[in-house]
């Protein structure tokens, strides 16, 4: 399928650039090994319980609310095709508590869970809470009415796992228009502003651009009794005879703010009292600049350059021996293979392998956390392995070094793990 490239039985180099480009190889190799014998230390949590204690990051915040998860476990028996339903059901049993420490069993699969299939769990349940409880743009999502979910307790159940999944390794929710997010933290309903983007019915964003399109009162007149029913059901009740070129502006943030706020503001109001139960909204509502990025999207690119720092410990042979040559060899194939997974990679069937797939192959997350992930991601080597493996709880990456003379056939191998690892690293 690919040209094979050799790479030990390189020729002679015959000029400048390239006798550049094995010096280049052989300080990233060097780094590398440097940079995987040094060591992190744990995080010193902070008591914001104490007034004269003020957080600095979100991670003080998201380390003090771990203080009050217990060390009991709640399991979650979930099917990976029925995961939303099956959370749902876990939510409603007497023995849930969002204060227990989650662990996840996906039914029908072998793992054990020390935190990497929580991960996957929660990249799931968000994915769902996306497509199928919001609507509007793909990035500046608002919650979808639906009074028989709302009956049914679903959206403060939501809300409950959702504060769950922030302080138990989630990623957040970074889908969410600025207004949901504003309205969730507590900000004032008269002081939200609403962009055009936020709100989600093509039909009231097309009102709207007639609407700003009014060049005096009397075609503001004549556009607002074409589109009175709306006007009416977002509660603007001035007599359009009334109507003044300058109520523009009052006109449209009226229906913005409707059609992104207030005809939710009840599931609203069910998913804020999910993440009370969680204990989080009062330090969502505390500080919310720390929080924003959790909810908000937020352009933050995965490059080849950030998911090498992320996997800050690589572990290769000693010095002088015959396999040391072999990872060294393979590392680079990786880096490059990065590189080309920053623009994607397509394969057959359309399929675009980016480098969110090499992330959540051993991580378990298509991006990497605001806060980070708990502990240091680890890039290990093994000449046995006919694919990578990887062990999304422990966070580690192992490469196969049975390729290292053959990038195309390393790639092809990567690729395959990458697009059929059915959720979590091949192990």
């Amino acid at each position: 399928m690919f040209p094979d490239t050799d790479v030990t039985n390189r020729p002679i180099l015959q000029n400048r650039e390239e006798a550049d480009l094995e010096v280049t190889e052989e300080i990233m190799v060097s780094r590398a090994i440097r940079e995987s014998t040094q060591s992190t230390s744990a995080p010193e949590v902070i008591d914001l319980s104490d007034a004269d204690c003020l957080p600095e990051s979100l991670n003080d915040v998201i380390n003090h609310l771990k203080l009050n998860v217990t060390q009991e476990t709640h399991e979650y028996n979930v099917r990976r095709d029925e995961v939303f339903s099956d959370m749902m059901r876990e939510a409603k049993k007497r023995s849930f508590s969002p204060y227990k420490r989650v662990k996840t069993y996906f039914v029908g699969e072998q793992g054990n869970d020390t935190g990497g299939l929580t991960r996957e769990l929660w990249c799931l349940f968000a994915r769902h809470v996306q497509h199928n409880l919001c609507e509007g743009h793909e990035n500046c999502k608002v919650i979808r009415h639906d009074a028989s979910k709302l009956q049914e307790g679903v959206y403060r159940r939501v809300g409950v796992l959702m504060g769950v999944s922030l302080i138990q390794g989630g990623s957040g929710y970074p889908f969410f228009a600025p207004s949901t997010f504003s309205y969730l933290s507590g900000t004032d309903v008269c002081s939200i502003l609403v962009g055009c983007d936020e709100i989600p019915d093509i039909e009231v964003k097309k009102t709207l651009q007639e609407i700003r399109s009014a060049s005096d009162d009397n075609a503001l007149q004549e556009i607002a009794s074409n589109v009175c029913d709306v006007l009416i059901s977002c509660g603007y009740t001035k007599p359009i005879a009334l109507l003044k070129h300058e109520d523009i502006p009052t006109v449209i943030e009226c229906v913005s703010l409707h059609s992104a706020i207030l005809k939710v503001k009840a599931e609203l109001d069910e998913i804020g009292k999910g993440l009370a139960d969680a204990g989080v909204l009062q330090m969502l509502q505390k500080y919310p600049h720390f929080f924003r990025s959790l909810f908000v999207y937020e352009e933050c690119v995965l490059t080849a350059e950030k998911m090498i720092t992320l996997l800050e410990k690589r572990t290769f042979s000693e010095n002088g021996s015959s396999q040391l040559v072999k990872e060294k060899t393979t590392y680079i194939h990786f880096c490059d293979l990065l590189e080309e997974l920053e623009g994607g990679i397509e394969m057959e069937g359309e399929r675009i392998v980016t480098l969110g797939d090499c992330l959540s192959f051993f991580t378990g997350a298509q991006r990497i956390p605001p806060t980070g992930f708990i502990q240091a991601c680890t890039l290990n080597f093994s000449d046995s392995n006919v694919y990578p493996t990887a062990s999304t709880c422990a966070l580690i990456l192992t490469l196969p070094t049975l390729y290292h003379n053959s990038y195309s056939c390393f790639k092809e191998k990567m690729l395959f793990a990458f697009c059929n690892h059915g959720g979590f690293g091949l192990c």
